[in-house]
């Protein structure tokens, strides 16, 4: 349901639903299922956190999706989309914090 919220522009959504999912999962990591077919997987887990990141990143709220593409990476490194977005996501957040930076040597 989220990837086609997210298909849709629809990113409030998108994250409301992730967010809704990811509060089903196991706090310990242990108890999640690792591909067996049963209950939430850590796969699972990963996908939400890469949409709600994807999501976070779409609206601009930067801080979000660095924290959220940041977990997808501690779970998986080898996530290259993830690690395409993350790097973007700081770019953009690099530019908020030099504009932000340079407004207030202005300001003074």
């Amino acid at each position: 349901m989220a990837l086609c919220q997210l298909k849709a522009g629809s990113n409030a959504f998108a994250v409301k639903q992730c967010t809704a999912a990811l509060e089903l999962v196991p706090s310990e990591e242990e108890q999640l299922k690792y591909e067996d077919g049963e209950g939430i997987t850590l796969h699972d887990v990963e996908k939400l956190l890469f949409r709600r990141g994807s999501a976070y990143a779409a609206s601009d709220l930067l801080d979000e999706a660095h924290d959220d593409l940041t977990r997808v990476l501690q779970m998986n490194p080898a996530n290259q989309p993830a690690k395409r977005l993350l790097e973007d996501v700081q770019r953009r957040l690099a530019s908020v914090h030099n504009l932000m930076a340079e407004r207030l040597r202005r300001a003074l």
